[in-house]
């Protein structure tokens, strides 16, 4: 990971939470808390029948899961 990158976050929802369903991407936030809020809300418009993830990326790298612990540095 290239630490000179500023991170994005990349929402991306899936129905019934399945990975092998269909899915669709949400959006892509420089602020993690916003992507978290646009993911919530969401699900919340869907009626429950997509589950969105938050992943962590970076410019010209592969993206990683975000999990809510993680710290930006």
């Amino acid at each position: 990971m290239n630490k000179e990158n500023k991170p994005v976050y990349y929402v991306q929802a899936y129905r019934w939470g399945n990975i092998d369903n269909h899915s669709y991407v949400v959006g892509i936030w420089e602020d993690s808390n916003e992507a978290q809020l646009a993911a919530k809300k969401e699900e919340e418009c869907r009626g429950g029948k997509y589950e969105c993830i938050v992943y962590l990326a970076y410019l010209n790298e592969p993206l990683e899961p975000w999990e809510e612990d993680e710290q930006e540095e």
